[in-house]
């Protein structure tokens, strides 16, 4: 990762668009501004740290006065590990509210060898209403597995509970990349 890259992360995070030369653009700066562009550039590659994340973390404690001399902030680094915490943990619950769906429909599934389980679980019917609806409204399955059948294509969307949440749902399950998307 380059101080160019730096540059344009901490711009596009504050708002702004790319500059048409960025080079041009960070040889104008202070620099002191530079130098700090370049231990940024350092910290980053070195400490595994995503920079767009760390940056938000910035804006959000500073606002605009997040500035290049504050990028090493230990009050940021905080709300960065924080935040990142509390994603793995999100991300954790998301893959073990999956399996555990899984794990409730799949003893009851029967398949052929043209015709997939998933396909055959979908479209029968419990009391009326097929039956992932049925399972999603009794508890048996989550709103990650409902969501998943849909985007495989095994449920319709008009069949889905949740279908003014799917998309950011289905961000929740590809940001997993555990889940098979």
């Amino acid at each position: 990762m380059t101080i160019f890259d730096i540059y344009l992360v901490f711009r596009r995070a504050q708002g702004y668009r790319r500059p048409k030369d960025v080079v041009a653009t960070v040889s104008r700066l202070t620099p002191d501004n530079q130098i700090y562009l370049d231990r940024a550039a350092k910290v980053f590659t070195q400490a595994n740290i995503d920079p767009e994340a760390y940056f938000q973390c910035g804006f959000e404690l500073y606002g605009k006065g997040f500035t290049y001399r504050r990028f090493f902030n230990d009050d940021i680094m905080r709300v960065y590990k924080e935040k990142l915490d509390a994603r793995t943990k999100r991300l954790q619950n998301v893959v073990k509210s999956f399996k555990r769906s899984y794990d409730n429909v799949r003893p009851g599934m029967k398949g052929t060898k043209t015709v997939s389980p998933f396909l055959i679980y979908c479209t029968s019917e419990i009391d009326g209403q097929l039956a992932p609806v049925h399972h999603y409204h009794s508890g048996l399955i989550c709103k990650y597995f409902i969501t998943w059948l849909v985007y495989k294509g095994w449920l319709q969307h008009n069949d889905n509970p949740l279908e003014h949440e799917y998309r950011e749902i289905l961000g929740e399950i590809k940001e997993t990349h555990v889940i098979p998307v």
